[in-house]
């Protein structure tokens, strides 16, 4: 699992797979807690700051290796692939876990890829 260290704010964000992909959830024993998430630990003490399920806020549909993707930390946010219906590619706050910011308009799914911020010449940014 690719994890993503916040260095400034000592955050350690974990992109969570499924316990067991290639069995329906309801053949699948436990609560699978954090399963198909992102986890902000605290570096220092492994306490959990706040979790968010990309399935259930996005609607993000796995492959067998679920979320399987390095995240990108970068301008105060948490960048993601989600790869859901309400969320392809998305923003977290690094806080809070909080969406700042969606993009639905791909119209393909989570394909195993990371995120990455390109400059552009006009000196935006895209990502």
């Amino acid at each position: 699992t690719p994890l993503a260290l916040d260095v400034a704010r000592e955050i350690l964000y974990v992109p969570a797979a499924n316990p067991a992909p290639d069995f329906p959830v309801d053949e699948r024993g436990g609560t699978n807690l954090y399963t198909s998430s992102v986890i902000a630990l605290e570096a220092r003490t492994g306490r959990v700051l706040w979790t968010t399920d990309l399935v259930e806020r996005f609607q993000s549909q796995w492959g067998v290796w679920g979320l399987a993707e390095n995240l990108l930390v970068e301008d105060n946010r948490v960048y993601c692939m989600a790869g859901g219906a309400k969320g392809r590619v998305v923003a977290l706050d690094p806080r809070t876990g909080e969406t700042i910011w969606v993009n639905a308009a791909l119209e393909y799914p989570a394909a195993y890829c990371s995120p990455a911020i390109i400059a552009l010449t006009d000196g935006t940014s895209a990502s």
